[in-house]
């Protein structure tokens, strides 16, 4: 699934200073860990060369496209999202392309963008990493849910969890923290528990009547 970009207006002048004109709000999943939704992604709208590694924003008017260039080809360029197992199925032309990103804002401070053959080598990890995913998953998924299943882990890795609750009128929401994070959910109203790995593993639903 591509990431969809909406363009903003505002530009601090440092940013427009170095030619970077455009900026974009990120959201999506295709490019993720190197971008996350609701960061804002600058952009050089005057590309003379395009290689491969290179991060593109292309496409119409509305509908824009965030993702990296896999391999230039005489008809336009390969692309592929850094989190996604497959290429593109269609090629990009240089007349949709509406810049490269160079400056992406975290949210936190702004960061330069690996691009080029920088760009393409940590991409290929991703890429790699990808593609041995489901094989993974099918050959080490079993003896992670029979041990989920039997409470194994349990025996010997006890992490101090602290439960905070939240209550809002009716509404009730108890939120597991480990360190200071939140590891897992309990939303009561709506009988809905998540978790995050390997957390799981240790931490039940809370039982109700």
């Amino acid at each position: 699934m591509p990431s969809s970009l909406t363009e903003s207006e505002f530009i601090p002048n440092i940013i427009s200073q170095k030619g970077l004109t455009r900026a974009f709000l990120y959201t999506g999943p295709s490019m993720q860990p190197t971008f996350k939704p609701g960061q804002v992604l600058y952009a050089r709208p005057q590309v003379q060369e395009v290689q491969a590694g290179d991060v593109l924003v292309y496409g119409q008017v509305d509908t824009r496209v965030v993702h990296r260039v896999f391999a230039l080809q005489p008809k336009g360029f390969v692309m592929r999202g850094d989190n996604n197992r497959l290429k593109d199925a269609e090629l990009v032309n240089p007349e949709q392309v509406l810049g490269r990103v160079e400056l992406v804002d975290d949210g936190k401070g702004i960061h330069p963008v690996l691009n080029g053959r920088k760009g393409f080598q940590r991409a290929r990890w991703r890429w790699f990493f990808k593609s041995i995913e489901g094989p993974l998953r099918l050959v080490f998924g079993w003896p992670y849910r029979l041990g989920k299943a039997r409470g194994w882990v349990t025996r010997f890795w006890k992490p101090e969890i602290k439960v905070l609750k939240l209550e809002q009128g009716e509404a009730r929401l108890v939120k597991y923290l480990f360190r200071g994070r939140t590891v897992a959910t309990w939303d009561e109203a709506n009988d809905h528990f998540s978790c995050r790995k390997p957390f799981d593993l240790v931490l039940q639903p809370p039982q109700t009547e």
